[in-house]
């Protein structure tokens, strides 16, 4: 799970990346052995300039805290970047199952998690990979209104 952890982050970090230098930090991180993982750096690497980098967290900034008015029973996907959790995909739809009035501060022990004291104020309803109806709760910062007319089950 820690493993997936990483990835997901990784793979939000360089989410605006194009297609191209994606694939050139893929391929020159998987070149690294475990000892040298932590000199992987998009920056470093020339992969994305300093200005690029903080264009995008600002943007990513930004993103975060825009709101949403979400209601019980509508449909939301994850907000480009934001993805923190293996579940749901990026383009997934999932349900609004309860707003919650006091969010809950995640007990995470490890300070360097992304879950370490993170706000949970949204219950999420999807289905898994088994075909079943789980809940997943999650700060609604990171989700935006999903339409319909939008979708498509292949990028799924």
């Amino acid at each position: 799970m820690a493993e997936n952890n990483s990835l997901n982050l990784i793979k939000s970090l360089i989410g605006n990346l194009s297609e191209e230098k994606r694939n050139e930090f893929f391929n020159k991180l998987f070149e690294k052995d475990e000892e040298n993982i932590q000199d992987i750096n998009p920056i470093k690497n020339n992969l994305i300039s300093k200005e690029e980098a903080l264009k995008q967290l600002s943007d990513s900034y930004l993103n975060y805290n825009e709101t949403g008015d979400f209601k019980i029973g509508q449909y939301l996907k994850w907000k480009k970047g934001m993805k923190n959790r293996y579940k749901p995909e990026y383009g997934m739809p999932v349900v609004v199952i309860d707003l919650l009035k006091n969010p809950i501060v995640s007990e995470e022990e490890e300070s360097y998690s992304p879950y370490f004291r993170e706000k949970i104020d949204i219950v999420i309803g999807l289905i898994d990979d088994d075909d079943e109806f789980v809940f997943i709760h999650c700060d609604k910062n990171r989700f935006e209104p999903f339409e319909l007319k939008n979708y498509d089950k292949d990028t799924i």
